[in-house]
Order: structure tokens, then sequence, then C-alpha cells
């Protein structure tokens, strides 16, 4: 089986800076409305989706890799708890620190209870009727669904067969009757076209039923969330399947992805409202670029002093017979 695949880290730093684009181009007000830059955004939050393949494949790949079985199922979490959370736990009170100079300059009570705020440990906190501190935090709940049901149900995942015949019809019943925002249910198409394209370069699944089942998953994904997200999610598992190299550039970037969304809108705002404020002669592309250069930086900082240990932490954490894995986003 492949060692790393560099298209996966070239698709996260391509999926990571459609959001932050999203958000600072699009979203935060820095840019006049239906402008070239404005436009320019308004689909990037398909990058969410593009993360939900990525994860359908990497996942099982390096269950699959490090010789997973169901009895290490505890073990599997904890190395994702090690490896996601330091940066997740980094990210909130980076959130929680500028929502407190926010609030003591502008002589406004605290936004968040403590309640809300211990809620986020769990990344159950929608559960009670509490918001994200941060927005994007969202993605991370679901990812979290994702890794409690591919751990138990990989014995099945594993084999051709099982996909197909059991964990297949199960995911596309409960995508069509479960809507809820706040579980994964709605967006199980997209980590099927990632588990596709996990038997594919496996080698358990020849093309042909491959590019069939990348059609079915993408039509299911189109009807469940628009022909865009499907759209991304369709070329994502096509991109993993078959682009054998990607640009060094786009794969180092990819590094500093997860840190880069978890910062992004907690540094990026605050650093283009005050540009915005203070230069008001600035265009609107020096404005996000300005917060683009800042939320990058903030981004490397992170992975540097948090999410490199972490993911160096978790890698030594090993199931029987194991080899080191490619880490998930």
């Amino acid at each position: 089986m492949e060692k790393r695949i560099t298209v996966i880290d070239a698709m996260r730093g391509l999926a990571s800076f459609a959001v932050v684009w999203f958000h600072l181009a699009h979203e935060m007000g820095f840019t006049p409305r239906d402008t070239p830059l404005f436009n320019s955004g308004a689909y990037g939050w398909v990058g969410v989706e593009v993360f939900f393949v990525i994860s359908g494949f990497v996942i099982p790949f390096a269950l699959e890799r490090s010789g997973y079985e169901l009895r290490a199922y505890g073990r599997f979490l904890f190395k994702r708890i090690i490896r996601l959370d330091p940066p997740y736990l980094a990210a909130i009170l980076l959130a929680l620190a500028v929502s407190a100079y926010y609030a003591h300059s502008s002589g406004t009570a605290f936004p968040y209870s403590l309640t809300q705020v211990l809620l986020h440990l769990g990344y159950i906190n929608v559960f009670f009727g509490y918001a994200w501190i941060n927005p994007v935090f969202w993605t991370l709940a679901i990812e979290l669904q994702y890794y409690v049901l591919i751990g138990l149900a990989f014995p099945i995942v594993r084999d051709r067969r099982g996909f197909f015949l059991i964990c297949v019809p199960i995911c596309l019943a409960l995508a069509a009757a479960v809507h809820a925002e706040a579980f994964i249910f709605k967006y199980l198409p997209f980590f099927l076209l990632g588990l596709a394209a996990f038997h594919f370069r496996c080698r358990a699944l020849r093309a042909g039923w491959f590019v069939a089942s990348v059609f079915v998953f993408t039509i299911v994904a189109w009807q469940m969330l628009g022909w865009v997200p499907a759209a991304a999610g369709c070329l994502s598992a096509l991109a993993i399947a078959f682009v054998r190299s990607a640009p060094k550039p786009l794969v180092t970037f990819g590094s500093i992805s997860y840190s880069l969304y978890l910062v992004h809108a907690t540094v990026g705002y605050p650093i283009g409202s005050a540009v915005h404020r203070r230069l008001p002669f600035m265009p609107p592309l020096g404005v996000v670029l300005i917060s683009l250069a800042g939320s990058v930086t903030a981004a490397y900082v992170l992975y540097r002093l948090v999410e490199r240990p972490a993911q160096r932490l978790s890698s030594r954490i090993h199931y029987a017979h194991t080899v080191p894995s490619q880490a998930s986003p």
C-alpha cells in the first residue's frame, strides 16, 4: 500500500484556503457587495465538503495501514483526540481572549457563559442550544462523529462487499431520513465518496465500479446539499483516486491547513477591521490580503507550537504491528 499521498495535502491546503477566502472576501464586510472580489469568495465554503471527502478517505487508509482491529477502538479515539484537540483548545482560548478584549474595550458583557465554553470540550454545545464560540467549529463536531462511527464500522467497511451491501445502504437511508444540522447524516454522501476512493486506491475496486459509485454518491449529495458541494465532492474523490502528485508549495501549505482553519476567523476579522478603520484609503483587496497574511502567520505559529507536537505525540500511540500513518485533517 502507498505511504503518503501528496495530493491529499494539496487538497487540504486548497480547501482551507477556499474557506478562509470565503470568510475574508465574502462574509466579513471588508468588500463591497457585487464586486469581483466579493464574488470570488462566494463558493469558498465548499472547502468544508472537500474536507469531509478527505476524511472519508484518510481515516480508513490510515487504519488499514496500521493493522487496526476493533479491540483497538479506544486507542484509535485517543489518538484522534491527542492529534486534534490541542490545536482546537488553543483556538478556543484565542477566541475567548479576543472576545474578552472586545468586551472590555466596548464596555459590554463577556458574551459566553462557562457552561457554553465547557460544552465545547465535548463538541456538544449545539445539543444544549449554545452557539459555537467560533462558527467554523461545527465541522469539527461532524468529523468527531465520523471518527466514532468509522472506528466501529471499519471491520465491515474495509471489506468491499461489506461496504457496498451493508454500509452504503445504511448511510444513504440515514442521509435521507435525518437532516438535522448537528448530526453527520446529511453529510454522509461526502464521506462515502472518500471511502469509495479508499477502496479504489487499495485496489479493491475497479475503475468502472469506482466511477459508478462516485456518480451515485454525487447524485445523492446533490439532492442533499445542492450541485455546488456535490460537484466539489465528486472532483475531490476523483482527484484522490487518479492524481498521483501535487505541487510542493501546495503540499507544504497543506501542513498548516488545520491550524489555518481554526484561527482564520478569530485572527483575520480583527486585523481586517483594524486596517479598514484606521486606513480607510486601503483598497478592499489590500484589507483582505493583510487579513489573510495575519491569519497564515497565526496558523503557522499554532502549527509549530501546538499542532506539530500533538501530531508527534499521537504518532507514538500504535496499534499492534503498526506503521506510521498519514495524519488526517
